[in-house]
């Protein structure tokens, strides 16, 4: 595969791909959810400078304020489950009851050494297939960007928001011609979609990270999906369910390295509207 000239890679799409909620809520902004839900979406929620009562999501067909979708990745082989044959699930929350939800068997036939890491991606990619879907279906014409909510900083984070932009400079190889990572395929289709998203609706996707036990919603799909299979009925590349409405966390993967929230200087995500809608800047 040439991995500088197809699709749509000849596309530039800007690369300051990390959300930083700071300048906009404040240091505190943990302390409350960032999330507003509203029509069986989570969207990021206003910065509380409407005059009077918040506008921000009246209707659902005029709502511009970005669209959050989270993601997660899990497996379970010899060494903690004592089965023959590792199970990959992957998760995807767009809201409780929400028709767009995936809890999925990932199948993992193409890959001779499966591990956690190709999981979270490929749970991306199905992320944003997701969103492609979202809008599709007509359903947030005015939603003009999407944030992509994981726990995983090494394999999600740094990689799309600080890696890419030289990786595909280089056809995703090194200076000595190797690959720029094991999972370089993964990325370069996880970069399709972000593209493919961005040229079919103007849609563009940043990425949130955030501690495993934020992002409860979406690992709870995720075991979801491995249960089922485990002691249900559910194939390989089937959804187990898209209404599910997740419990508290579940998970015992081990945690990603935070790394804290650095490059704030990189902030040309987002920028306020009248005080109360965001744009991006790219």
């Amino acid at each position: 595969m040439a991995y500088y000239a197809e699709l749509y890679h000849d596309v530039t799409v800007e690369y300051n791909r990390r959300f930083f909620p700071d300048n906009y809520y404040g240091e505190d902004w943990r302390a409350s959810p960032l999330e507003h839900t509203a029509y069986g979406f989570q969207f990021l929620k206003c910065t509380g400078k409407c005059e009077g009562k918040c506008t921000c999501f009246e209707r659902q067909d005029t709502i511009t304020q970005p669209l959050f979708i989270a993601s997660d990745g899990g497996l379970r082989d010899w060494r903690t489950w004592r089965i023959q044959e590792p199970v990959a699930g992957m998760g995807v929350f767009v809201g409780s009851n929400s028709q767009y939800n995936v809890s999925e068997i990932l199948p993992l036939d193409d890959y001779s050494e499966p591990n956690s890491s190709l999981v979270e991606i490929e749970a991306a990619i199905r992320a944003l297939e997701t969103a492609m879907r979202i809008k599709d279906d007509g359903c947030l014409p005015e939603v003009r960007v999407i944030i992509l909510k994981t726990d995983s900083l090494r394999n999600l984070v740094k990689p799309m928001c600080n890696h890419l932009s030289d990786w595909k400079k280089n056809g995703y190889l090194t200076p000595d011609g190797e690959p720029a990572s094991p999972y370089r395929d993964l990325y370069y289709r996880l970069e399709e979609s972000i593209i493919a998203l961005y040229i079919k609706h103007g849609v563009k996707t940043l990425f949130h990270w955030m501690p495993r036990e934020h992002n409860a919603e979406a690992d709870a799909l995720v075991h979801l999906a491995m249960d089922n299979y485990m002691f249900g009925t559910v194939s390989g590349g089937q959804s187990t369910t898209t209404s599910f409405v997740p419990p508290g966390d579940q998970s015992n993967d081990d945690d990603d390295d935070d790394g804290g929230v650095a490059g704030q200087e990189d902030l040309h995500f987002l920028a306020p509207r009248d005080g109360i809608r965001f744009l991006l800047d790219y």
